[in-house]
């Protein structure tokens, strides 16, 4: 998907912020100077990224998530590393996105809730690869922007779904209900104090923590500046960013 639209790609929650090539060029520098020398060479191109690894083997990225991910790979980190401490340094600002036009859906965990009814389109959310149990997303009746759900397990199913699926166009977490473990606790401000300088550090911390496994099982919430009155506000939960709205 072109990169210049501003379009959220799936699993992508940082694509609008990366539609200019300053915005992407800011997030190359970025992800260099967290990386360090085996970061290899990051280059801006149509919608992305290309990373030439220091044993010469040429990989394009398409999403922020890509890009992480193969400078990680890399580098030889293995997750949990203390490596990416946080953003302190002004590699660029990034894009301000258009309206967000997705819809704020509560995910409840409703045990007692009848069994046998079909969530949006029918559709059944895997919760892994490890696990066999199938989320079925269910809209309370008469509230069309709350999901139900019967376990933890589907609910964590649900917000990977808002993540990394077909819902991440069109829907959004606005809140979460009735879960006891830590990721559905209220979520916790992660203060920063970045100027919109400081944007695209701050974006590249919170995504190679995520991989890193730091948010597995926790809840939090971060705001990106981008402007000097404005910026976007992200969440994650379970390890999966749920929220990304102006």
């Amino acid at each position: 998907m072109c990169g210049a639209c501003g379009t959220q790609a799936l699993g992508d929650w940082a694509r609008p912020l990366t539609a200019e090539v300053a915005a992407r060029s800011a997030v190359a520098t970025a992800v260099t100077r967290l990386a360090g020398r085996r970061a290899g060479r990051i280059a801006v191109r149509p919608g992305g990224w290309s990373v030439l690894g220091v044993t010469g083997a040429l990989a394009v990225c398409d999403t922020l998530t890509e890009l992480v991910a193969r400078v990680r790979a890399d580098t030889g980190r293995p997750a949990g590393s203390e490596a990416a401490t946080g953003p302190d340094a002004a590699s660029g600002r990034l894009t301000l996105p258009a309206p967000d036009h997705r819809r704020g859906v509560v995910v409840a965990l409703t045990p007692d809730r009848t069994a046998g009814t079909e969530g949006p389109a029918g559709t059944s959310l895997r919760t892994g690869p490890t696990e066999t149990r199938t989320a079925v997303i269910t809209p309370t009746p008469g509230t069309a922007d709350t999901w139900t759900v019967r376990t933890e397990a589907e609910a964590r199913a649900a917000l990977k779904a808002l993540a990394d699926g077909p819902h991440a166009t069109r829907h959004y977490l606005a809140g979460l209900t009735g879960v006891t473990a830590p990721w559905g606790a209220p979520a916790v401000p992660l203060y920063s104090g970045s100027a919109p300088d400081s944007a695209a550090d701050l974006v590249v911390w919170v995504e190679w923590a995520r991989q890193e496994g730091r948010f597995d099982d926790a809840a939090l919430t971060v705001r990106v500046p981008l402007t000097a009155d404005a910026g976007l506000d992200v969440e994650v939960r379970a390890g999966w960013v749920v929220r990304a709205v102006p």
